[in-house]
């Protein structure tokens, strides 16, 4: 059974239900310098330092800092077919996500932690399936999540996988390509 707790966020409410089903992903902190903002304060731009909306005209969300934190970058369609199309020297894994799926936000957290792990070697990808449904149907994508393993080499095939997969499988096919 899930619990639901609210939480105000200015003067807006938004409900959190915590289960192991569909979990909050967490934040990691990248370096000293670089301190995320609580939820009721912004970010000034010009001063670098987290202040109040009504001493910073140029302030950014929150929202906005925690996104640019995430370190799978989100393409559309467009984007994946020109990464795809140009010659590469790294290994490309596509994630096909969707917001509202709690597996989805399990295997982010894990796809962060393999991108810091392999660096430049291995791009990693996200398509959110709502949001690109052309390219989902293009791919015969049935099930969430689903990761597409796309080797440098072009003559090798790509491997397809569906569902929530252990970290060390993925690192085992990844390793494999």
């Amino acid at each position: 059974m899930a619990t639901v707790c609210t939480i105000s966020i200015s003067t807006t409410t938004a409900l959190l239900f915590s289960s192991s089903v569909v979990p909050v992903p967490r934040l990691k902190r990248y370096s000293k310098e670089r301190v995320l903002p609580s939820l009721s304060a912004r970010r000034c731009p010009s001063l670098n330092a987290v202040t109040s909306s009504r001493i910073c005209s140029r302030a950014v969300s929150p929202l906005s800092v925690r996104a640019s934190l995430y370190l799978v970058q989100k393409v559309t369609a467009q984007e994946l077919n020109k990464i795809l199309t140009s010659e590469r020297t790294f290994s490309v894994v596509v994630d096909f996500y969707a917001t509202w799926c709690g597996p989805c936000i399990l295997l982010a957290q894990e796809l962060e932690q393999l991108v810091v792990e392999y660096g430049n070697r291995v791009k990693f990808l996200k398509i959110d399936t709502d949001e690109e449904y052309d390219v989902a149907v293009d791919m015969q994508i049935r099930g969430l999540p689903t990761l597409v393993f796309i080797s440098k080499d072009a003559e090798k095939d790509a491997l397809r996988a569906e569902g929530l997969l252990p970290l060390n499988e993925i690192r085992n096919i990844i390793d494999s390509l």
